[in-house]
């Protein structure tokens, strides 16, 4: 079994050390020895398996190994990605750990429950997102129609 963990840095702003640091305490606690550091330089809009996450992921890990990211935004940018590794991390019996939220994603009843909160969180959130354009698009096709009652209710509600 073998212990990875993944830096990723975007901007030159940003450092490595801190994210280091942070895994590396995380791994003492928990008596995660043997890390394996993989350093990334990549975008958070590049896709998960295009970056060198997915190539640890898909090509190097085996059933049983563990990741360690220093944070949630350190996966990837969007809910959907992070949803993505775990399934994928699920799927091949990977253990996935996020160091500053102090989060275990394994093949525990917690884990599961926790990936499951979080993919609903994200369907409702896409829905409102969904919704809000929605409402916009009308308001903006009626605003100037004076036709029938549903315009009327439409720009009613352009106005809220």
């Amino acid at each position: 079994m073998a212990n990875y963990a993944y830096l990723r840095v975007s901007t030159d702003q940003q450092d490595l050390n801190n994210q280091r640091h942070g895994i590396l305490e995380y791994a003492n606690r928990l008596g995660l020895a043997g890390l394996k550091f993989v350093e990334d330089t990549a975008s958070g809009k590049t896709n998960w398996k295009e970056r060198k996450s997915g190539e640890l992921l898909i090509k190097t890990m085996q059933k049983g190994d563990v990741i360690i990211f220093a944070e949630v935004s350190r996966m990837a940018r969007s809910t959907l990605q992070v949803l993505e590794i775990l399934e994928y991390a699920s799927e091949h019996e990977y253990q996935v750990h996020i160091a500053k939220q102090n989060m275990r994603f394994d093949d525990s009843l917690n884990a599961k429950i926790t990936a499951s909160r979080r993919n609903t969180a994200t369907e409702i959130q896409s829905f409102l997102f969904f919704m809000h354009f929605l409402l916009w698009g009308l308001c903006k096709y009626y605003k100037n129609s004076q036709r029938n009652s549903f315009a009327l209710a439409v720009r009613l509600l352009c106005i809220i």
